[in-house]
């Protein structure tokens, strides 16, 4: 069982405590060089800064002064002031660092941690070394890169893209993109700055293993209802603007979502293709399933560019179907607006007729 905390007050009054903080500032005295002062006695402010780095999350920070302080015994832990931590500790880690002296993962980390606690100076001092590898993992799976967008760090992710040899597109432990990562947590600045550079993988598909599923920045910012995003993805050269991923396309994730600005304006675009395609659901399937009536409006006026009697893959449902079996009647006569509806088509099991009598509603033809 671990030694409970010594409080600040029972350390400033000098109790003798248990403590499971590293004591790294005891020295043998008897040893000092003339020239290297003892320290004065422990403060109430120094207790009290003990006291907040024996938390969580600080302890593996203190884990590594504390080694760089049994390696370096001037180091300036010793007078630790809790207001100067993240500056002193990214001074120490900066300089202790030797790529060619440390295993390739052990090497990487104090960059990560520089990162991840906002240490600017940490950070370029690092950077300034030869040989760095910025594609390297922390034990978590993160480069420094994903870090800085995790921690959505603008600063970092500016400093850590300037280095020469850094990769946009390098990937994390599941195989995310910055980039993918950024729109994903919708972080636009993040997503505007990372576009910025040259030969970017706008295309990469990103999220497997996740419960959401596979999916492109995309189809990220095709799901949000506003566009601010998405015109800056659509405005990058090679954009793929039907990636279907796991049966959706980006308009459709949009259908799904509702969003009517979203839909208009990947209609806009040249070579969008609105039916359903290599798609689970056609586009006016899900907005149908989903309830969104504008939506389905929207594309029931793009007149023959739309097939309004495709249907669905399982059920081989067309939206006039959906609409009739749920009972929608403005969703149904929003449908009966195209000029090419067709109102006797079956699905798996009945005419579209016969499920509008189960759902109460009487197609007037």
């Amino acid at each position: 069982m671990d030694a409970p905390y010594s409080t600040p007050d029972q350390e400033a009054e000098g109790e003798q405590q248990p403590s499971a903080l590293p004591i790294v500032c005891e020295k043998d005295n008897s040893q000092e060089t003339s020239d290297h002062a003892p320290m004065p006695s422990t403060s109430r402010q120094e207790a009290e800064t003990r006291h907040i780095l024996a938390t969580e999350p600080i302890q593996p920070i203190l884990k590594v002064l504390a080694d760089l302080e049994r390696d370096d015994p001037k180091s300036a832990f010793q007078r630790l002031d809790l207001s100067g931590y993240i500056d002193v500790y990214g001074s120490h880690v900066a300089s202790s660092y030797r790529p060619h002296t440390q295993s390739s993962q052990e090497a990487e980390l104090p960059l990560h941690q520089a990162v991840s606690y906002g240490s600017v100076d940490a950070v370029k001092r690092l950077l300034g070394h030869k040989g760095l590898n910025l594609d390297a993992h922390d034990p978590k799976g993160s480069t420094p890169l994903h870090l800085a967008v995790q921690s959505r760090r603008l600063e970092m992710v500016n400093m850590l893209l300037s280095y020469p040899r850094a990769n946009v597109d390098c990937k994390d432990k599941e195989g995310n993109t910055p980039l993918w990562l950024s729109t994903y947590l919708s972080y636009d600045e993040i997503t505007q700055r990372l576009l910025a550079e040259n030969g970017i993988d706008i295309n990469f598909v990103g999220g497997y293993g996740r419960r959401e599923g596979p999916s492109t920045s995309l189809h990220h910012a095709a799901a949000r209802l506003d566009t601010a995003v998405l015109r800056q993805l659509l405005a990058v050269p090679g954009i793929d603007l039907n990636h279907c991923v796991a049966g959706h396309s980006p308009i459709s994730a949009a259908a799904s979502r509702g969003s009517l600005n979203t839909v208009a304006c990947l209609l806009n675009m040249a070579g969008v293709e609105i039916n359903g395609m290599d798609l689970i659901d056609p586009p006016i399937c899900r907005a149908v399933a989903h309830g969104h009536l504008d939506v389905v409006r929207l594309l029931v006026q793009q007149d023959a560019r739309l097939n309004i009697n495709e249907s669905t893959i399982a059920t081989h449902d067309t939206a006039l179907c959906m609409a009739a079996r749920g009972g929608d009647l403005e969703m149904v006569q929003a449908l009966l607006r195209h000029d090419q509806i067709e109102v006797n088509l079956r699905n798996r099991w009945l005419r579209i007729l016969d499920v509008s009598s189960q759902g109460w509603i009487f197609l007037d033809c």
